[in-house]
């Protein structure tokens, strides 16, 4: 039996947050969660073996944040994921 998670929610954190102004989830939750049924289905057929889901989202605040506290703060609820920061720009 598969659990449907609902999309995380940063009100969850067990911290303050600067607040986010934009938010964009690529891909967006209802295909990503087609895709994850899909690929249940092909494993269960014996189609695929191994499925690693990943999306990403991108999230906007309405001031300047410090990605690294950011990711420190996080650090303890990543015990259920892989947590990584990418600098994509200089800014």
């Amino acid at each position: 039996e598969v659990i449907r998670h609902e999309p995380w929610e940063p009100s969850q954190l067990p911290f303050v947050a600067p607040t986010i102004i934009k938010r964009q989830d690529t891909p967006d939750f209802n295909t990503y969660w087609m895709l994850i049924e899909d690929a249940l289905k092909k494993m269960d057929k014996k189609i695929l073996k191994k499925v690693v889901p990943a999306r990403q989202t991108t999230l906007t605040y309405d001031q300047k944040i410090d990605p690294f506290q950011l990711l420190r703060m996080l650090n303890p609820w990543g015990a259920e994921a892989t947590l990584f920061l990418l600098q994509l720009d200089p800014q």
